[in-house]
């Protein structure tokens, strides 16, 4: 009984962590673009949380980094194969997005003070994103994206 015991809970780990990847674990190509004022946020952070939690674990909401080119192509790590994978599970998403100072090489983030967001914070809120996002096969382009100038409000 305690063999079945332990294979029941593998089995249900397993299909839990099965969620994590989009079910099926297939990962769909996306791309985007981010202007801030007409102009590529170059080193902004990109990310996609999905509308239901449960699908995705936070440390593998689905990422990508602004090009010189306002471009951006999104990855998802799987913690469970500590893995990266190009593309995003399909699914809904909201769209949240950072724009942090960029570190250079050799140097250390300061731990007492907090990095300051170039866009004010106004697009980190999952909840308060004005950017719904449906990934689907066989590959998904994202609209542009174009922010007020962060100077200006």
């Amino acid at each position: 009984m305690q063999r079945f015991l332990k294979m029941f809970g593998v089995a249900t780990v397993a299909l839990a962590l099965a969620g994590c990847t989009g079910g099926d674990g297939k990962y769909v190509p996306v791309i985007g673009k981010l202007q801030v004022g007409g102009q590529p946020a170059e080193g902004a952070q990109v990310t996609l949380v999905p509308t239901n939690a449960s699908i995705i674990d936070p440390m593998s909401r689905p990422t990508g980094l602004v090009e010189a080119d306002g471009s951006y192509k999104l990855s998802t790590y799987d913690p469970s194969r500590r893995k990266t994978y190009d593309g995003v599970p399909p699914g809904e998403y909201k769209v949240t997005i950072a724009w942090l100072p960029p570190l250079h090489v050799g140097e250390k983030a300061d731990q007492k003070k907090r990095p300051i967001d170039k866009l004010g914070g106004r697009y980190i809120d999952p909840a308060k994103s004005p950017y719904p996002v449906v990934v689907k096969e066989p590959r998904t382009e994202l609209d542009l994206i174009d922010l007020k100038d962060s100077k200006r409000n």
